[in-house]
């Protein structure tokens, strides 16, 4: 529970500073915690206790001197429950692919825990595989961005299939291994649901306490149900001689079930916004032409611009809001729902921005706004 709630203290803190590049800084947090976890396999057993409260108490004094003193924590929002639970427009689609890869995780887990399964060599080898993993993922979150959502979710089914069906031609000795691959790989999923967790907090202004309470009662879930299948494909014997093989069929007959559930669609945030070519924004804040930009780069830039356009005609932080909105084609009953406002309240802002901009329909503000430039210190 301390753990969990520290983690939730840091992404809030993630998502608040640094709302551009959101997942960069969860897989670098994943990378240090694994680092601090292999720290924790290089000592002797009676010191573990203390390195963990140390890590603890470490992560703790880091975010008390960021928090005083980073002054833009101080202007986060409070955000009531009902409004950001009203904001929170997650399905149950992720939520049920977050339980399957928990699952896994839980059923690799008992098995890499059984006695006769549980070596000095098979953790380090698991901590190894699983720093490549998050490795991988900070990289690929600098770099490429291949790993998303929708790619891991492809890989999902075949790898863990093959793994988990691996077990029933193996002997008792040898398990740990299939396991260890399910295990690393799992971390793929249950990363991926992070990421989106902290891009629904940053995109919707979401209450992180609330949200990753949520979202981690998913994975809890999951990792139970992940560790009754491992009891009861490993130690239970509640189908005799078959027991194994009839858990290994059932597990992977629920990832099939889960897996042709789910649609083709990716659940993460913005992961199929397309590349804009148009601008790209310098280190120093100046404008540069005729490069691709990326996705993410391409929403900050639209995002100062309708800053500067509201800026520019006085409007409020709420019209900022629908002024967003507005400008991306977005119609009145989706500003209501998106906004947790009702239907006469989203009308009477649009009424006082076309007002205000001098404008006359929506395409008359989408125009203005795209027109607007930045470099040259506002309107054409």
């Amino acid at each position: 529970m301390g753990i969990a709630s520290l983690m939730t203290l840091w992404a809030e803190f993630l998502c608040v500073m640094l709302k551009g590049q959101v997942r960069v800084a969860v897989a670098s947090l994943l990378v240090l915690a694994f680092l601090w976890y292999a720290g924790v396999l290089m000592v002797d057993a009676r010191f573990v206790p203390y390195v963990m409260l140390a890590f603890a108490v470490f992560s703790i004094g880091v975010y008390v001197f960021l928090r005083l003193n980073f002054s833009l924590m101080d202007t986060m929002p409070l955000i009531d429950a009902k409004e950001s639970d009203g904001r929170l427009q997650i399905t149950w689609k992720p939520s049920l692919l977050t339980v399957m890869g928990s699952v896994a995780q839980g059923f690799a887990l008992y098995g890499l825990l059984l006695p006769d399964v549980r070596t000095p060599v098979l953790s380090f080898v698991l901590e190894g595989l699983c720093l490549v993993v998050v490795v991988l993922l900070l990289v690929d979150s600098l770099k490429s961005l291949v790993l998303k959502e929708s790619f891991i979710r492809r890989l999902f089914l075949p790898v863990l299939a093959a793994c988990i069906l691996t077990l029933l031609f193996l002997p008792a000795q040898l398990r740990g291994w299939p396991c260890l691959l399910a295990f690393a790989f799992a971390l793929l999923p249950y990363a991926s649901a992070i990421f989106a967790t902290c891009e629904h907090v940053v995109r919707c202004r979401l209450s992180a306490v609330r949200t990753f309470a949520g979202a981690r009662l998913y994975a809890v879930i999951g990792l139970l149900l992940g560790l009754g299948a491992g009891w009861l494909a490993f130690m239970s014997g509640a189908f005799g001689d078959m027991t194994l093989q009839a858990s290994v069929v059932v597990i992977v007959m629920f990832f099939i079930l889960v897996s042709t559930t789910l649609s083709t669609k990716s659940f993460y945030p913005g992961e199929d916004e397309p590349v804009s070519s148009v601008v790209r924004i310098g280190p120093a804040g100046e404008i540069l032409r005729g490069e691709a930009l990326h996705e993410e780069e391409a929403k900050n830039y639209f995002q100062q611009k309708c800053a500067a356009v509201s800026e520019h005609y006085g409007l409020t932080a709420r019209q900022t809001e629908v002024l967003h909105l507005l400008a991306k084609g977005r119609n009145a009953a989706y500003i209501q729902k998106q906004l947790v406002i009702s239907q006469h309240t989203a009308k009477a802002h649009i009424y006082s921005i076309y007002k205000k901009t001098e404008t006359h329909s929506q395409q008359d503000l989408m125009d203005l706004v795209e027109a607007w430039r930045l470099d040259e210190g506002g309107r054409p």
